[in-house]
């Protein structure tokens, strides 16, 4: 499997070109949709879909915004969460969390660990947009 880093290392970025939103999933279809929705309402998104390449891409764009899915081969959501939260270079960083095999227990653990909130699969792309916007403010570039 590539790993795909949509955005972040395959095009220069200006120093004014910031990245509002980073995604990891593994899923193309997921993370895609996901992407579709926050490029749609505004917001410069990267998509990442090998976890373990997720850390280093946030320390190096610090988005506004990490969305990750909690079930991912390698490092999971979970515990990728853990990392950004437990890192002093990422501790502030906003992080929701997206799963469709929404039990009560991960949703309890993430919300623990420092996640601003749960999305569940399948979910209203319009919901999905606007709950961004009253978390994180509009995007950067109107």
């Amino acid at each position: 499997c590539k790993t795909v880093i949509r955005g972040f290392d395959s095009r220069p970025r200006l120093q004014f070109d910031m990245t509002d939103v980073i995604i990891v999933d593994d899923d193309p279809l997921a993370g895609g949709l996901m992407q579709d929705v926050l490029t749609e309402a505004g917001y410069t998104v990267d998509w990442i879909n090998d976890s373990s390449k997720a850390i280093a891409a946030i320390k190096a764009a610090k988005p506004r915004l990490v969305v990750l899915d909690i079930l991912m081969p390698g490092i999971d959501g979970l515990t990728l969460l853990k990392m950004i939260k437990e890192d002093p270079e990422t501790k502030e960083t906003t992080v929701i969390m997206v799963s469709g095999k929404a039990f009560q227990a991960d949703m309890d653990r993430a919300k623990r660990m420092g996640a601003a909130f749960f999305i569940t699969k399948p979910y209203s792309p319009d919901d999905v947009a606007q709950s961004i916007v009253n978390l994180v403010g509009p995007p950067t570039k109107q």
